[in-house]
């Protein structure tokens, strides 16, 4: 079984966390600022032991709704980290979204009960969809307003968390029968076939680099994916300098989007 720590140097909290377009990073990370915390995303943590929240600590998950559900690699994640979870330690899970939360808090909060955990409460924060083949990303000022109203939300949040609030604090939710039958669409999107590659790719690789589970390799200087399926985070298609990487035709100008606060000097160019 793969184990994970969270504890080095003695830190007695912590929030653990996927992100592909930086949402829920920096959802994660304004959370861990406000409670005084410290955030860090699931693919280094598989490097290390095990994970463990102290008793009377916080403990934290936070990751983006894919269909209506949670992305493999947190449903991985969640099913094969070993995690000891202290007395009175305070267990939140806050899913980011673009519609609605769908089934994910559900879906966690289920894998957690299979191993003897249980959440004290579930938080849901709005954030521009990234699911670029349907939404089209070029309206800035739209997405600037999606934001700013989303930090107004994460600041909420951390001081429900700071007071340990219990419940279930997601407003927009879809049934469990809409959100099921989402999600076995899921599983076909994230077929890699799916992806193209323009004559505008100059092979800088940091598709390769980015991606969290390490699927694409490069074949005469143009990225390629070794396997049939994928985590469908389109991390590769929006952090792509030269907007190269395809989703079929679905993606065509539909813009790229970063978080503001993810972004770094490859990303800008």
């Amino acid at each position: 079984m793969l184990t994970v720590s969270i504890q080095p140097r003695g830190y007695p909290v912590m929030i653990v966390y996927f992100s592909a377009t930086g949402n829920s990073k920096h959802v994660a990370h304004k959370i861990a600022m406000e409670i005084d915390d410290w955030a860090r995303p699931i693919e280094e943590l598989k490097l290390e032991k095990h994970v463990e929240a102290r008793a009377g600590g916080v403990f934290g998950i936070v990751c983006p709704t894919y269909f209506c559900g949670i992305p493999v690699i947190m449903e991985e994640f969640l099913k094969k980290v070993k995690m000891f979870v202290g007395e009175d330690c305070y267990f939140f899970f806050v899913s980011t979204y673009g519609g609605n939360s769908g089934m994910s808090a559900d879906m966690v909060e289920e894998i957690l009960n299979e191993r003897g955990l249980k959440l004290d409460a579930k938080y849901g924060v709005k954030m521009p969809d990234t699911w670029a083949p349907i939404i089209d990303l070029n309206d800035k000022s739209k997405i600037a307003a999606i934001n700013s109203d989303a930090d107004k939300n994460i600041l909420r949040i951390a001081e429900q968390i700071k007071n340990r609030e219990k419940g279930n604090f997601i407003k927009n939710k879809k049934s469990r029968f809409f959100a099921k039958f989402n999600y076995r669409v899921y599983d076909r999107m994230r077929e890699t076939k799916n992806f193209i590659v323009t004559d505008a790719c100059t092979g800088c690789k940091l598709c390769v680099k980015r991606c969290p589970i390490k699927v694409i390799g490069m074949v005469d200087d143009r990225p390629s994916w070794i396997t049939d399926q994928c985590v469908m985070c389109l991390g590769c298609y929006h952090r792509c300098p030269m907007n190269a990487i395809q989703y079929g035709s679905s993606t065509k100008g539909h813009g790229q989007y970063i978080h503001p606060n993810d972004l770094d000097e490859t990303d800008k160019a």
